[in-house]
């Protein structure tokens, strides 16, 4: 996967658990995890927008 930029993943980081709650976390393990966890989403994301250009392709050319 591509790299992410730090200022991506707190985005989204904040989107999903709330941008209070997020921000007030003190940095350490727990904030870590929810950046990893946001990590993930956007690598979901990035993949079923892969996915669908693939097939959209392929219907478009049938």
């Amino acid at each position: 996967m591509e790299d992410i930029s730090p200022d991506a993943i707190n985005a989204v980081a904040r989107s999903l658990y709330g941008e209070t709650e997020y921000d007030a976390l003190p940095e350490g393990q727990v904030k870590a995890a929810y950046r990893k966890r946001a990590r993930i989403v956007i690598g979901t994301v990035s993949e079923c927008e892969q996915h669908s250009r693939i097939i959209s392709t392929h219907v478009a050319a049938e």
